[in-house]
């Protein structure tokens, strides 16, 4: 909102300065008027981006809130990324874009949940990747037939299993082999149904 006030500033000094009291004429003037008008509102643009990373900034220095080794919204693309290589599926970019833009926007509450329940971030990539993909599975979007998946919904069966299976080969906390093997047979069950 201050940002657009500034602008509105910035355009209406303009126009008094070039229209009223230059007295230029209208084609002259809204050359004049966009010759000065795009500098200021770069600079504005530039002032407000300088001022945002300082605030953020400021955040988390005084909050103090997270120490070196935590998670960050950078780590947490880049395991995305690492991930994404492990799956090596052509359909994981359906399930990608999804947790990318879950990250993206809500970073601080992804980060609060992982530092307060002390599961790595590589845990959590793997539980949210498998989360997604069984709630798409689950939507009913990608069946042919009553219990039947198209070749999206085989890709995303496969990644949806290979995250539980990766979760529990790193050891995650409180995961063991039946918690896996219940989460798998709860989604079949529900495919089934669905379709």
């Amino acid at each position: 909102m201050k940002k657009i006030f500034v602008i509105l500033l910035f355009g209406v000094i303009n126009y008094f300065l070039v229209f009223e009291i230059f007295g230029l004429d209208r084609g002259i003037g809204w050359i004049v008027f966009l010759i000065l008008g795009i500098p200021m509102f770069l600079i504005t643009k530039k002032l407000s981006k300088k001022k945002e990373k300082e605030i953020n900034s400021e955040y988390f220095h005084n909050e103090n809130i997270y120490d070196k080794s935590s998670v960050t919204k950078e780590t947490l693309l880049n395991e995305l990324l690492l991930a994404e290589n492990e799956f090596n599926n052509m359909y994981f970019y359906v399930v990608k874009e999804i947790v990318e833009y879950e990250i993206k926007q809500k970073h601080y509450e992804i980060i609060e949940i992982i530092n307060k329940s002390g599961r790595s971030s590589r845990e959590w990539i793997y539980s949210i990747i498998g989360n997604v993909a069984g709630d798409l599975l689950e939507s009913g979007k990608y069946h042919v037939y009553l219990g039947l998946l198209d070749t999206v919904g085989q890709n995303l069966l496969e990644i949806f299993d290979k995250s539980y299976d990766l979760i529990l080969h790193i050891k995650a906390k409180n995961i063991d082999i039946e918690y896996v093997n219940e989460q798998k047979a709860t989604l079949r069950r529900n495919i089934k149904r669905l379709g």
